[in-house]
């Protein structure tokens, strides 16, 4: 984290580094480790923003903005291989709390996972809500939402490692019922349509 003049804020005097890397060598297949692509959005209810990211030790880390860790969250393993995408942070159930929702990919050959991959929803304390099987080798594009067809509620978006086959694609469309589009912090990948990774403050 920098400064708008490039110096650290107090917390940031070195950077936040996880545990060693899961692996090292190649995964194959069009499989890459994850790419620690950071969230930020209001999760504690304390005043400031707090950054989610998955880093290469298969850990989905929460810091407050003071730099102190708020929790860790396992996704991944060595072998078969399970990488995560970049989270989302979302209110889902509109009771004014956000989600934390990532999917998490595997290694193996298209449409032979090694492992099952999952759509995963956290609460904003990083406790495990849903974890929904996938299809295939899952997701490593960050998923999205947002209300794409004008009933007042979000739907998600995930782009799957692998075509479901036949002429099936392999993007999904869910509806998330009880949600709504007025508290979506963080909804796509780099936080907006234009990636712009900006967050209001009041």
């Amino acid at each position: 984290m920098l400064n708008p003049d490039l110096t650290r804020p107090p917390g940031w005097e070195s950077p936040k580094d996880g545990g060693p890397p899961l692996r090292y060598q190649e995964i194959g297949h069009n499989i890459v480790m994850t790419m620690p692509s950071p969230s930020v959005g209001q999760l504690d209810g304390e005043p400031g923003l707090e950054i989610v990211v998955p880093q290469y030790d298969g850990l989905l880390h929460a810091y407050r903005g003071d730099g102190t860790e708020l929790w860790t969250w396992g996704f991944g393993q060595a072998s078969p291989y399970v990488g995560a995408s970049e989270a989302l942070i979302v209110d889902l159930n509109g009771d004014g709390a956000p989600e934390i929702v990532l999917t998490t990919y595997s290694s193996g050959a298209p449409r032979e996972p090694e492992t099952p991959a999952h759509l995963v929803v956290l609460d904003a304390g990083g406790n495990e809500l849903h974890l929904v099987e996938l299809s295939g080798r899952g997701s490593m594009a960050a998923p999205s939402v947002a209300d794409l067809d004008g009933d007042g509620q979000l739907e998600l978006v995930v782009s799957l490692k692998d075509s479901l086959g036949g002429s099936e694609g392999g993007v999904q469309i869910w509806d998330l019922p009880g949600s709504a589009p007025n508290c979506v912090l963080w909804g796509t990948g780099r936080g907006g349509p234009l990636r712009q990774g900006y967050v209001p403050v009041d």
